[in-house]
Order: C-alpha cells, then sequence, then structure tokens
C-alpha cells in the first residue's frame, strides 16, 4: 500500500509525463505546418510532398490533425492564399494515406 507521499509522487509525475508529451505533439504539429507550407510554397508533387509530411510527423496522427486544423485556419484568414489551400490538399492527401479517420479525430 502507498503512503500519501508516494501516492501524490506517482499522480505528479503522471501529470508531468503528460504535459511534456502534450509539448512535444505542440511542437510537432507545428513543425508539420511549417513544413506544409514550404512544401506548397515550393510546388512539391502530391507524391514527395506526401511523404515529406509522412516523415515530418514521425508516425504521430495528431500532428497531422492538428497539422490539418492550423492549416484550414489559415485558409479562413488569407482566402486568396494558394500556398495555404495548399497546405491544407498536402496534409488531407498525408492523413488519407497515414489512414487517419477523421470522423473521429478530436
Amino acid at each position: 500500500m502507498l503512503d500519501a507521499s508516494a501516492a501524490l509522487s506517482l499522480a505528479t509525475g503522471c501529470r508531468t509525463v503528460s504535459s511534456s508529451q502534450r509539448a512535444r505533439s505542440s511542437r510537432l504539429a507545428a513543425f508539420v505546418v511549417r513544413e506544409a507550407e514550404r512544401l506548397a510554397l515550393e510546388g512539391t508533387d502530391a507524391a514527395d510532398g506526401v511523404a515529406a509530411l509522412l516523415a515530418a510527423a514521425e508516425g504521430q496522427d495528431d500532428a497531422l490533425t492538428r497539422a490539418l486544423v492550423a492549416c484550414t485556419d489559415a485558409v479562413g484568414r488569407y482566402p486568396g492564399s494558394v500556398a495555404a489551400r495548399r497546405s491544407v490538399q498536402l496534409l488531407h492527401a498525408a492523413i488519407e494515406v497515414a489512414g487517419v479517420d477523421l470522423s473521429i479525430a478530436g
């Protein structure tokens, strides 16, 4: 049986790991957004763009979906931006290839 201090230590450790994981996930999603924007501005073809985005996301589907949300927001803010629309297209393609079901994505 755990005493109160050991239980508190375990609970705090879980929150720290969780906070650390959230921070890493946010950084990874931001990196994926920057990569999608770079690929869009360079006019990278879909196959190469999808491969680059999947590599950038490091197998983390959450990073792809968070990047898609951010790029979709950018399209709303800058409706005339071809690069923003292209970023969304590349991310949608990468998400499809990754097999992420957007109907249940957070």
